[in-house]
């Protein structure tokens, strides 16, 4: 899922250790004991997190790589290696060349009352550790995308813990090539596909739960009308990423665009099935990896009883100043911005409704985030409220569908700064729709 994912890709690297940096020290020979002492009354864990989390920012090739949930796999088991000790022979850099007695004077002053603000000075502009930081997450970004560029996604298989052909009928696009763009329909067994005024129908057979064959039985499509394998290796949302292995031993890889469904239960289980997928594979859950095994037996997330009442219709009013930006606290006590976008007012529960929609800042976000909180919080669903995604409304009305509603990583695992919602967006009646927390016995 594609909004899920903007609240993620740092913390996932902030969340995978906790740790003290003197666990080090006894691997340091070379520094002698106040040495040790004065990085332990200078540096923290927090530190480490935000230096670490600045030198990701800044760093090019991690924003460009940023979205591929191998490389995120990759630089994530990675860190628990490597980063405590770069960071160990960075803040020792720091002091190494200092004088025993000027040590000694450090230690002193920061054992004082005055040691707090002499730290938030000494940490202000820390030229060793700045540069010894950023050069660990050049190297860390270079590890990560040398082992995804050694991924081969036809070999990378992934047999999805579901049906898709259950949920494949429907319409898609899918670019061919640049400015040509094809219609697919998928109806059961048949693919048909439209382009430039041109129609083929295809023989489509599922293979298992992500790989399938299409032939064209008229062999116009495909040299003398063999099959071609498409593999689907990821799904982000309504995108289909998919492999396909050509007659002549070409691998090409491509994206169907959903466009629509032949039916809302369809939709639904799509959503439902999506989320718990998100959580049991390895490269793209939140959870610790020794939760994921007792998240999948306890059958992922629940869920309410669906009903197509709770989707809504709203009508849309935008900001009159759409590019105004708000902070949004979150659960760290960190600062999330976003554009409020405008409001959506609906009915509801037989009762005039109103919700504030947000937009993320980054210019190329083509989805709205409402996050709400409602009477079924702290029982049913997670105390902090849920989230819910919106396309951007296009007639002047926007649709909410609260069946698609989903909790926030926070609800299941710590290490994440997740946006809390705003008191504007209370709503005072139970949703029951949507994600909901596992029953406890």
């Amino acid at each position: 899922m594609s909004a899920p994912h903007f609240h993620k890709l740092l913390f996932v690297f902030l969340g995978v250790f906790a740790f003290h940096l003197n666990g080090l020290q006894a691997q340091e020979a070379e520094l002698t004991e106040s040495q040790g002492k004065l990085i332990d009354l200078l540096y923290t864990v927090e530190d480490f997190q935000q230096r670490f989390g600045v030198a990701l920012q800044n760093n090019p090739d991690f924003q460009f790589m940023e979205e591929d949930a191998y490389f995120i796999k990759v630089a994530s088991q990675e860190v628990p290696n490597s980063a405590l000790s770069r960071h160990y022979e960075a803040v020792s850099a720091a002091v190494a060349s200092m004088a025993p007695a000027r040590i000694d004077s450090l230690i002193t002053l920061m054992e004082s009352p005055h040691g707090a603000a002499i730290r938030e000075l000494f940490l202000a502009d820390n030229h060793y550790v700045e540069h010894g930081m950023a050069t660990y997450v050049n190297d860390l970004v270079n590890f990560a995308w040398e082992e995804t560029n050694r991924r081969d996604s036809v070999l990378f298989e992934k047999e999805f813990p579901y049906p898709l052909s259950e949920i494949s009928d429907g319409t898609y696009t899918n670019v061919i090539a640049p400015g040509k763009i094809a219609q697919v329909e998928r109806n059961g067994p048949v693919q048909t596909e439209r382009l430039q005024g041109q129609e083929v129908k295809l023989e489509l057979k599922w293979l298992n739960n992500s790989r399938y064959e299409l032939k064209n039985p008229a062999g116009s499509l495909f040299p003398n009308g063999e099959p071609v394998t498409a593999n689907i290796f990821h799904i982000d949302g309504d995108e289909y990423h998919f492999m396909v292995l050509l007659p002549n031993g070409i691998y090409l890889e491509n994206i169907l665009q959903r466009k629509s469904y032949t039916s809302y239960a369809d939709e639904i289980k799509s959503f439902q099935w999506g989320l718990n997928d998100e959580y049991y594979d390895e490269f793209t859950t939140p959870l610790p990896q020794e939760d994921i095994a007792d998240f999948r037996a306890g059958g992922g997330h629940g869920f309410f009883p669906v009903s197509e009442s709770n989707r809504v219709t709203a009508k849309f009013s935008q900001n009159s100043n759409a590019d105004q930006i708000v902070s949004m606290e979150t659960s760290s006590g960190e600062q999330k911005e976003y554009q409020l976008y405008g409001t959506a007012a609906f009915q509801l529960s037989g009762k005039d409704q109103e919700l504030q929609v947000f937009k993320p800042t980054a210019p190329e976000s083509d989805y709205l985030f409402i996050p709400f909180t409602d009477l079924t919080n702290g029982s049913d669903t997670y105390a902090g409220g849920r989230y819910i995604e919106a396309k951007l409304p296009s007639d002047g009305n926007i649709v909410i569908d609260f069946n698609q509603a989903y909790h926030p990583y926070c609800a299941y695992t710590t290490g994440y700064s997740c946006p809390i919602p705003p008191a504007a967006n209370h709503l005072e009646f139970k949703v029951e729709a949507g994600v909901k927390l596992p029953i406890k016995e």
